[in-house]
């Protein structure tokens, strides 16, 4: 079904993009920047306005509480342990299907049932994989179990 990119205009608020780095996802990340700020709309993405030395954590959690969150969806973002951080973190604030403006690569295998349990199985294997290394290895290993990315692969 047909949604127009934005039901109204934004002159004021912030525009996010969330997108994996590299190839083509950066580039439409890029094209996307561009045409929005020949429009006056600054679009706040991670190389450009985290600055250095930030704490790119906060910034993740900052594009999920986004009212407005472009979404460059491909392969390697749906395998990419920072890109499934935004997107848990754009799903804890609510509101997705108002808050998010897909962009669907031809790679992100999403359209069909088994396209979409490839990733889920590919997350329950990092996830497995994981624990089995942590289970054989050092007690510091398992000290990472109350971190990032444990955490995470449970969330997906």
């Amino acid at each position: 079904y047909y949604r127009p990119l934005l039901s109204a205009p934004i002159t004021t608020g912030e525009v996010f993009i969330s997108y994996a780095w590299g190839g083509e996802s950066e580039t439409i990340a890029n094209q996307l920047d561009q045409s929005f700020q020949s429009q006056g709309i600054n679009i706040i993405r991670d190389k450009k306005d985290a600055g250095y030395k930030a704490n790119i954590r906060d910034f993740m959690q900052q594009i999920g509480q986004g009212k407005c969150v472009l979404v460059v969806i491909s392969d390697k973002y749906l395998k990419s342990e920072n890109c499934m951080f935004e997107l848990v973190e754009i799903a804890k604030n609510g509101d997705v299907c108002d808050r998010i403006f897909p962009i669907v690569l031809s790679d992100a295998n999403i359209y069909d049932a088994i396209g979409r349990l490839d990733y889920l199985d590919y997350w329950d294997n990092k996830k497995k994989t994981l624990q089995e290394r942590m289970r054989n290895s050092s007690n510091f290993a398992k000290h990472l179990r109350r971190h990032w990315p444990f955490r995470l692969f449970t969330q997906i």
